[in-house]
Parts: structure tokens; sequence; C-alpha cells
């Protein structure tokens, strides 16, 4: 299996981002009191983006998408949401891969 590819999103990526979001929280949708990811409309995630509130990465392994991050940028701060591997994924260290783009970004 090739290194994980960490990417910035654009606009394209939205869908792609939510899918995998929405396949990663499911599994919680049973709890008492589930995620909010879960029933989050797409548009939610697209106006957003489209208002620089926040932005996209997303994770690839051989040019597949397997993760998605959100993350703001405020002042001095990164604030990161919504780190999503769907379970097909888990265990290949994405998470963490992505985890340590954001914190370089943030010292960017």
């Amino acid at each position: 299996m090739m290194k994980a590819q960490i990417r910035l999103g654009n606009e394209d990526d939205i869908k792609t981002a939510y899918k995998l979001m929405r396949e990663a929280f499911e599994e919680y949708r049973v709890l008492e009191i589930p995620s909010s990811a879960i029933d989050e409309p797409v548009d939610f995630l697209l106006n957003s983006f489209k208002n620089g509130t926040e932005k996209v990465i997303l994770c690839l392994v051989n040019g597949i998408p397997l993760g998605s991050s959100r993350f703001t940028l405020r002042e001095d701060s990164l604030y990161f949401s919504r780190v999503s591997v769907p379970p097909y994924a888990r265990g290949r260290g994405l998470a963490k891969s992505m985890l340590s783009w954001l914190e370089n970004h943030a010292e960017e």
C-alpha cells in the first residue's frame, strides 16, 4: 500500500468529504446522543466552504479518498472537526496522517 497523501480540498471535493464523514459516523447513530454529523446536510458543509468558514482536507491512498477532515483558521489557531475515516479504511494511520498535516498547516 502506498503512503497516504493529504491535500487541501476544493469545492468539487465537498461531496466526497461529506460521504466519507457520513460513512465514518454512521455507526454512532445508535448512541443515546448520536453525533450531529449523522444528520448534517451536505449544504451546510458546502455553504461553510463557500463562505470561507471551513476548509476541507482529503486523505487519499493510491488515489482513492479514504478520509477527510474539516478545519477553520482563527487568528493564531487552527480548529479541526469531523476527522473521518470509514470503518473499512481504519487501522492504517490515516487519521494520524491527517492530524499531522493539520498540525504542519497550522505552523505555516
